[in-house]
């Protein structure tokens, strides 16, 4: 499989529409399929003030492996996914768990 139980990622699904809601996610794998993910973790929402909030409880999500509109991204086995949080550092945006994990999630911005 392309992803394998227990490995943690990073989905960002992407907009249609400006005022489509922004939305992330991050978990651990619990199942594959050639079509499918699913993964239990956490789900982070853009609030009024254009920050991500992080949902208090765990949520279990299946995407798919062929929407083009989802941007899967595996993160590194070491990151504490509890402790998971957004940090804005020189106008950037990183994922960080206070720890040793930190993953810049502007691939495709500067500055």
């Amino acid at each position: 499989m392309i992803l394998e139980p227990g490995e943690t990622i990073f989905v960002a699904s992407r907009r249609n529409f400006e005022s489509d809601q922004r939305r992330h996610f991050v978990g651990t794998v619990e199942r594959c399929t050639e079509t499918t993910v699913r993964a239990i973790g956490y789900v982070f929402m853009m609030n009024l003030n254009k920050r991500f909030e992080k949902k208090p409880e765990k949520r279990t999500q299946i995407f798919s492996l062929i929407d083009s509109r989802i941007i899967i991204n595996v993160l590194p086995s070491g990151a504490s996914l509890d402790h998971i949080e957004y940090i804005s550092q020189a106008n950037r945006l990183y994922l960080c768990d206070g720890q040793d994990f930190i993953y810049d999630i502007n691939e495709f911005r500067t500055g």
